[in-house]
């Protein structure tokens, strides 16, 4: 089959991409690209991005691997109840709230080009985080993440998630293996950013507690010392609060 291009006449054959780039990249753009409802536009722009996604991929199993294969010789998959550390519990977190996009997105939504976009920020937060040397728990997080990571890209690249596999010394075939299931419990968020403003003017941010109570938040809010300048000589006439994402101090 031939598609068209941009321009009218520009016919853009995929067997090209298919040759060039591989399988692969070509099964990729084509579902990366556009939904299933609406039509696709080649572009050598979005084949060459989805190309760089996927050897990126397989770079970092590369340049892992003999880490990779310890943690997942280390022991028992890594559960929330684990971890002690803050990125630790954030690439858990990253690695099921993945998992259920791509559940979703694949088995109800049928949008393929989320599914692939939540695999490329997952392989972000693969890269943005760093093992501590001879700690087990790193190496069975980060080989716990990957092999998700393997599965969950295995119905869009097929053949890379199988050598991925493979070079991960996992035994049988990606495409025998069951589905991942995520864990509600490591979705849960302890603490969250909300914004801070002034007469609905963005003056700072705070870190705060999912639970902690709106009057302590309050109190630290109007205790922030960053805050001082915006309300000198004048009086706090009311405070509005938005559960997890702002507080509103309207002075006057």
């Amino acid at each position: 089959p031939r598609a068209m291009g941009g321009a009218i006449g520009n016919v853009i054959d995929p067997d090209d991409i298919i040759e060039q780039y591989g399988a692969d990249v070509a099964r990729c753009f084509i579902l990366f690209q556009a939904p299933p409802e609406k039509d696709l536009e080649w572009s050598k722009t979005g084949v060459e991005g989805v190309a760089r996604f996927l050897n990126r991929l397989w770079r970092y199993v590369q340049a892992n691997h003999n880490l990779l294969r310890h943690g997942l010789a280390a022991g028992a998959p890594v559960a929330r109840a684990d971890l002690a550390e803050e990125a630790d519990r954030d690439l858990l977190r990253l690695t099921h709230d993945t998992i259920r996009r791509v559940t979703m997105d694949l088995g109800e939504r049928y949008q393929f080009n989320t599914a692939i976009a939540a695999c490329m920020e997952l392989l972000n937060g693969l890269y943005a985080y760093q093992p501590r040397q001879g700690d087990n728990l790193s190496a069975r997080l980060m080989a716990f993440t990957t092999r998700h990571l393997a599965l969950l890209i295995s119905p869009c690249a097929p053949h890379l998630a199988e050598e991925i596999w493979h070079r991960l010394g996992l035994k049988g075939l990606v495409v025998e293996q069951p589905w991942p299931c995520w864990d509600e419990a490591a979705l849960k968020v302890e603490e969250v950013e909300i914004a801070i403003q002034v007469s609905g003017k963005l003056r700072g941010r705070l870190i705060v507690g999912v639970l902690e109570p709106e009057d302590s938040i309050r109190g630290r809010a109007l205790a922030d010392p960053r805050l001082a300048p915006f309300l000198e000589g004048k009086s706090v006439r009311k405070v509005i609060y938005i559960p997890r994402k702002l507080l509103n101090i309207v002075a006057g």
